[in-house]
């Protein structure tokens, strides 16, 4: 739980050793592209993904966190 921070119901559901910042579509939508070697040693690995967005109506600290996204990689 995020409490500690301001957030209140949210909580982080990700390591963070990579972080990145996308912008915001005027429709609310946001995407991030990574390219990936064609190594087949990514096979079957997995990722997880979360997003952080701000909402001032949230919590005290403005941000709502997403639900978490357990992804597996292939080609």
């Amino acid at each position: 739980p995020l409490a500690m921070i301001g957030m209140p119901n949210c909580s982080l559901l990700t390591s963070i050793e990579l972080s990145a910042a996308t912008g915001i579509a005027p429709n609310g939508t946001s995407s991030w592209t990574v390219p990936l070697p064609g190594d087949r040693a990514l096979l079957g690995a997995e990722i997880f993904l979360q997003c952080v967005a701000p909402d001032p109506t949230a919590n005290a600290l403005g941000l709502a966190m997403s639900a978490g996204l357990r992804a597996t990689l292939g080609w």
